[in-house]
């Protein structure tokens, strides 16, 4: 720009229905003037009747800004914003807009499972979406910062996120990430996950990193305080987070020396230092240890290691570290914590801290979602494999309360049910065909699978689960009761009956402590022929080369009962301005890949992903396979 060029900045805030917002002395419209060399212009709107942000209310307002050079336009800028206020109140817990707030939440991988990394928005979307319609209100990037789209999705849905810097800082944890340069980048990369996330009202908290066993040391607390006090230069909004282990911290703090030097940069010529226990090298004491790793943290020593880098948070997050909960309530009433890690079958003891201690104030379970890579951490095999780490063909984790085809699995019915968000009891079922060793996993608490959709298993000895906040819970099978059991908090919220499979109709019944009927739910087995059953959750997209719709594919009877003992493979092809962008199943050992045109089923279901083009047109998705009738979907693309 000239230097004599006048220059002004015009800010407009309307909402939804186009109207300028109210403000203390007129409409919120506002301009500035820029003066010559000026780089940045700012104007303060005191806002009269602000309806603001929240997961209840998650209304969104229009934020208009324009350059004016001479008079005339020069560049415009518009965005939909929220408005909220969030603070961390010892004793009180964590306030959105003054009222108290508890984060129902899910870690969530980088991944959109059969679309590999890539992000498009309509997957972000449809992510968000199912995670706030299954009862989450929360979402912790594990471990990266999220994209704009889901940021968005999660203003437009209401939902929370905490935003995670990274997973490595100066110690490396693989032989091929970042640690070499995160000393040099990290500042950048602070500055550009704020303004990013700057004007999304869902972003709560910034997380400095998760599992840094850097932190048990002096080095590494300088390092923590640095980038949360950038965090807090930069946006003074929100709160600063981390995800702690507390036994690597302690572990650093006695005397594994990590490899850092004042300044944060390797000493040493090996940046992978030999013994330095890193998240995997825990994953796997967990997956042999199991509850004694937990316990562990209960040791002062472990509380002392702690203190240093939770000094430099608003919010102490701990990974897997529960039991910490009532000592450091009564040790330092002043903190707030929220559970950044833990195991999704212990959420009924979770969340029952979560409402009890009002300095904890959420807990994020690994994980809501289920995700590519660490395959098989969270996978009850009928191989006889107990290994960590799963070989191939071995490709998911397995321990999401949700799968990688966004359908809803045994751990996501029991949280549930804790929550208080399910409409009545639910009914999941160990496989009823599965025959082999079984070999469990620590991130999974069951492998019961919901529905009564078996064939053929007649006489075979059938383990029901029935997830419950009722007392007790009655079962019957075709009308006729095969007992009570005891539910609710005080059993976990969860009911076990053991029978045989029979065809017909599974009920369970919700009862109250004076035995009175309060909900039920029905599980039926499949009737009649099966057919090959696809299902847009969209038929009409943009024609953008962006947009995508999500066909789910079931093999199903004529009332929808998915048909859970048998599997086959299916074919799915595309015709017309669209094309396959990603094909499979929740089958955590796939043989075949994501990106081809074949994938098998896994409990009855599989799931395509149709991305347009940026031509407009009609598309035909046709599914087929052996022995059944092709099923079509059509799309329209605009």
């Amino acid at each position: 720009l000239d230097d004599d060029a006048e220059v002004t900045v015009a800010v407009a805030l309307t909402d939804p229905s186009g109207a300028l917002v109210r403000v203390r002395l007129g409409d919120a419209t506002v301009s500035v003037p820029v003066e010559p060399g000026q780089t940045e212009a700012s104007a303060r709107l005191r806002l009269d009747g602000l309806r603001r942000w929240s997961a209840d209310d998650p209304h969104l307002y229009e934020l208009h800004a324009e350059v004016v050079v001479g008079g005339e336009v020069s560049d415009t800028w518009q965005q939909r914003v929220g408005l909220r206020t969030v603070r961390a109140v010892p004793g009180e817990g964590l306030l959105v807009n003054g009222r108290p707030v508890l984060l129902r939440g899910a870690c969530i991988h980088h991944d959109n499972g059969v679309l590999g990394a890539t992000t498009l928005a309509a997957a972000e979307r449809r992510r968000v979406r199912i995670l706030a319609e299954q009862g989450f209100n929360a979402v912790r990037m594990s471990h990266h910062p999220a994209s704009r789209a889901l940021l968005a999705a999660c203003d437009e849905r209401g939902v929370y996120v905490i935003d995670e810097l990274t997973d490595v800082w100066f110690r490396h944890k693989t032989a091929h990430d970042l640690a070499d340069r995160f000393a040099d980048t990290w500042p950048l990369d602070v500055d550009a996950m704020v303004a990013k996330d700057r004007n999304h009202a869902c972003v709560l908290m910034y997380s400095t990193g998760n599992e840094i066993a850097e932190t048990g040391v002096a080095e590494g607390v300088a390092a923590a305080q640095a980038i949360a006090d950038r965090l807090r230069t930069a946006d003074a909004t929100r709160l600063v987070t981390a995800g702690i282990n507390p036994m690597l911290t302690s572990l650093a703090a006695r005397g594994r020396k990590g490899p850092f030097d004042g300044g944060g940069h390797s000493e040493q010529k090996d940046p992978k230092p030999q013994g330095a226990l890193t998240s995997t090298g825990y994953n796997l004491f967990v997956s042999r240890l199991g509850r004694l790793m937990e316990l562990s943290t209960l040791t002062r020593g472990v509380g002392r290691a702690v203190e240093p880098v939770a000094d430099t948070l608003d919010v102490l997050g701990y990974n897997y570290a529960v039991p910490r909960y009532r000592v450091d309530a009564r040790r330092h009433p002043a903190r707030v914590i929220v559970g950044t890690e833990t195991m999704p079958f212990d959420i009924a003891r979770n969340w029952a801290l979560v409402r009890e201690l009002p300095g904890v104030v959420g807990d994020f379970m690994w994980t809501g979602w289920d995700y590519l890579g660490e395959a098989g951490i969270g996978v009850w095999s009928h191989d006889g494999d107990t290994r960590f780490a799963k070989p191939y063909p071995y490709l998911l984790a397995g321990p999401g309360a949700i799968d990688v085809t966004g359908h809803p699995g045994a751990p996501m019915l029991l949280a549930r049910a804790v929550w208080g968000v399910a409409d009545g009891p639910e009914i999941a079922v160990r496989p009823v065909s599965a025959t082999g060793r079984l070999a469990k996993a620590p991130w999974r608490g069951t492998d019961a699978v919901p529905g009564w959709g078996w064939t053929g298993c007649e006489g075979q000895r059938a383990e029901v689960e029935v997830y419950s906040a009722a007392p007790t819970v009655e079962l019957l099978v075709n009308g006729v009761s095969v007992g009570t059991r005891r539910a609710g908090p005080g059993h976990g919220y969860r009911a076990r009956f053991v029978g045989e499979w029979v065809p017909g109709e599974l009920t369970a019944v919700a009862r109250d402590a004076s035995g009175h009927e309060v909900a039920r739910s029905v599980a039926r087995s499949v009737r009649g022929p099966v057919g090959l059953v696809a299902r847009a959750d969209r038929t009409t997209l943009a024609a953008d080369g962006q947009d995508a719709a999500f066909v789910t594919v079931e093999l199903a009877d004529a009332t929808g009962t998915v048909e859970l003992s048998r599997d086959v493979e299916v074919q799915v092809e595309v015709d017309g301005p669209a094309e396959l962008a990603g094909l499979g199943s929740a089958d955590p050992a796939p043989l075949l890949p994501h990106t081809g045109t074949r994938t098998r089923t896994w409990y009855g279901r599989a799931l395509a992903v149709v991305r347009t083009t940026r031509d407009p047109g009609q598309v035909l998705v046709r599914v087929s396979a052996a022995g059944y009738r092709d099923a079509e979907v059509t799309l329209t693309t605009r």
